[in-house]
């Protein structure tokens, strides 16, 4: 039943926001309400011996602001799930959202979409964000497709609490592209980058990933393992002995431009490699032919391996 009421201020119960109230939002509105009256009531629901405010949280602030002792509201009788879902939908139409906000909320109206047909038809929930029935119908009554609804349940399921707080706010958090590519993270990786992020030491997750690996790697309380070096510099100015290394790996750069460094690269590995050594190398497919030409110079080939990065993104991107 819903019902259009005039309630005091005063009865209203303002519960935590799900997200902050944007000060220059209440300006806005105030000054409308002002110039025409508020054009849309409050959404309440009945809390002991007053209310509870559902949706319309800004228009609340505005009201009181303007020193309305009086609001007109719609008193519904929803359930706890319905409750949370109106609100989220009142979330979702505000401008002012970054997308990882956006997606935080998309992921919760389809958590809550899936609580309401659990309880309609006794289907079992899933139990991964962005599972099930629930995508399609948030697609289809939020104005979203579907491939926007199940991006924004990746991001949410792939990304901590802890995670997405810290990113919140940063340039990053603007980008679908950027909040995807810190979810291919391991976690460790994913709390500096985001901590790089939230410092405003890097903008982009390209760089503050390079960036975090590097501190990971010097921040290791117990080193690296006994009889492994590792390196962050050019070989050119190692200083390894001749036929001391059993293992070479090395990842350099896979810009076309570094190609002719692949000469000195190979013969330097031919050097300090032991009898029976191994030299293995991140290779950029398109250039692999040229690198096993010229490294095959100084260095007998043996195999070709594959790596699989997680995410099943087709492209691996390059920042350089």
């Amino acid at each position: 039943m819903t019902t259009l009421v005039h309630l005091a201020i005063a009865d209203l119960v303002r519960p935590a926001a799900r997200l902050p109230v944007s000060d220059d939002r209440v300006a806005e509105l105030a000054e409308s309400v002002a110039r025409v009256g508020l054009l849309q009531p409050l959404v309440v629901v009945p809390q002991g011996r007053g209310y509870r405010l559902v949706a319309g949280r800004h228009r609340l602030e505005a009201v009181t602001r303007l020193g309305w002792p009086t609001v007109p509201c719609v008193v519904l009788d929803l359930g706890r799930v319905q409750e949370q879902l109106a609100e989220v939908d009142e979330n979702l139409i505000r401008r002012s959202l970054s997308y990882l906000d956006r997606a935080e909320l998309i992921a919760r109206r389809v958590e809550l979409l899936d609580a309401l047909g659990h309880q309609r038809r006794g289907r079992p929930r899933k139990s991964a964000p962005g599972a099930g029935y629930s995508p399609t119908l948030t697609a289809r009554t939020s104005c979203l497709s579907p491939r926007s609804v199940r991006l924004a349940c990746q991001v949410v399921a792939g990304l901590p609490r802890e995670v997405r707080d810290q990113v919140r706010g940063t340039k990053a958090a603007e980008s679908s592209k950027q909040l995807l590519a810190l979810t291919r993270l391991p976690a460790d990786e994913q709390r500096e980058v985001a901590r790089l992020l939230a410092t405003g030491d890097h903008r982009r997750v390209g760089a503050a990933t390079v960036a975090a690996r590097r501190r990971l790697i010097h921040a290791d309380p117990g080193g690296p393992t006994p009889g492994i070096e590792l390196h962050l510099t050019d070989f050119r100015v190692l200083p390894v002995p001749p036929h001391s290394a059993r293992l070479v790996l090395t990842d350099p750069p896979w810009a076309g431009e570094w190609l002719p460094n692949w000469s000195d690269l190979s013969e330097w590995a031919a050097r300090v490699l032991a009898p029976g050594g191994v030299f293995v190398s991140y290779v950029g497919i398109q250039h692999l032919p040229e690198v096993m030409r010229v490294a095959g110079a100084h260095l007998r080939y043996t195999w070709t391996l594959a790596g699989v990065r997680p995410g099943g993104c087709r492209l691996i991107p390059f920042n350089g």
